[in-house]
């Protein structure tokens, strides 16, 4: 695992998934290419992941989410010229995490935030961010492609038990927990994971598609 880059402000990100597959993405208001994940900055004494629940939160009231795996390194992007970012800092490095979604859309909530980040949010796929987003971000948004889209149709093939996950879950996430204490690539493990996913011929448990 890479280190944040010293001199930028530290940050962290979500690419929350539902069982479709698809991204979580809020509208920013007045900005010519609006769409952005959520994402804010590290607090004082709190870990990456910690910040990640806790932005999300912060600005989209959606807590019944959970960390299902991060990025490979910390990525960074600059500040553009004349834009006006976060004290004397040149632009972010940033650490991203997918999440998978529990919810079912009733505690989406964009004013938990004051001012609210988000006017308006929608479910898209991961590729399709890019070309959405502010362009000094797009090559962020690109690698989260990279790494993450592989791990979409895993998530909208799940079986759930009603509120409680699965053993299939609980394989998934145990696959992705030996590929973090192995610093295996994630990509590395994408066609395992869809193997996996996929119910056996005479499995009864309901596949989760709405």
């Amino acid at each position: 695992m890479s280190q944040p880059r010293p001199g930028y402000r530290k940050n962290v990100g979500v690419c929350l998934v539902n069982r479709q597959g698809l991204v979580l993405a809020g509208r920013r208001p007045k900005v010519d290419t609006p769409w952005q994940l959520p994402q804010g900055g590290i607090d004082e004494g709190e870990s990456p992941g910690e910040a990640a629940a806790r932005e999300l939160q912060e600005e989209t009231g959606i807590s019944q989410a959970s960390i299902i795996s991060q990025a490979q390194c910390w990525l960074d992007y600059d500040f553009p010229a004349g834009h006006r970012g976060w004290g004397n800092f040149p632009g972010q490095t940033q650490m991203w995490f997918l999440m998978l979604y529990h919810g079912d859309g009733s505690d989406i909530n964009l004013n938990q935030h004051d001012p609210p980040e988000f006017d308006s949010f929608q479910w898209m796929s991961l590729q399709e961010l890019p070309s959405q987003v502010v362009p000094f971000k797009r090559k962020i948004y690109e690698e989260l492609a990279k790494q993450f889209v592989p791990f979409a149709p895993c998530a909208q093939r799940l079986i759930f038990d009603g509120q409680n996950p699965s053993s299939l879950w609980q394989a998934f996430t145990a696959h992705l927990a030996a590929a973090a204490q192995t610093a295996k690539p994630l990509r590395a493990l994408s066609h395992n994971l869809q193997q996996l996913s996929r119910p056996a011929a005479t499995n009864q448990q309901r596949l989760i598609s709405s």
